[in-house]
């Protein structure tokens, strides 16, 4: 969770506290539970993006053989650089 997150969910939380109505205090706990959920759901995602990458990059090196493995090669790479841009890294 970014550190804009938490402040905001701080924030819906003391929300929550210093509200009168008991309504509101259950819409506020809801929305800060659906940001850490979502928040953690983004770095999960974020996770996989990265493990997407390191496979492309593990196989550097490898020297297709056929023109099947040539095509997958090429599916990898292309796939990698998706990842790669989706996780905002240059390099």
């Amino acid at each position: 969770m970014t550190n804009d997150d938490k402040a905001l969910v701080e924030q819906l939380e003391a929300l929550a506290v210093n509200s009168e109505g008991q309504d509101d205090w259950l819409v506020m706990s809801d929305a800060a539970a659906r940001i850490q959920a979502q928040a953690a759901e983004i770095e999960r995602l974020r996770e996989a993006l990265k493990e997407v990458f390191e496979a492309w990059a593990g196989s550097e090196g490898f020297i297709p053989e056929t023109a099947p493995e040539g095509y997958l090669l090429y599916l990898t790479k292309r796939m990698a650089h998706i990842a790669r841009a989706a996780l905002g890294e240059t390099k």
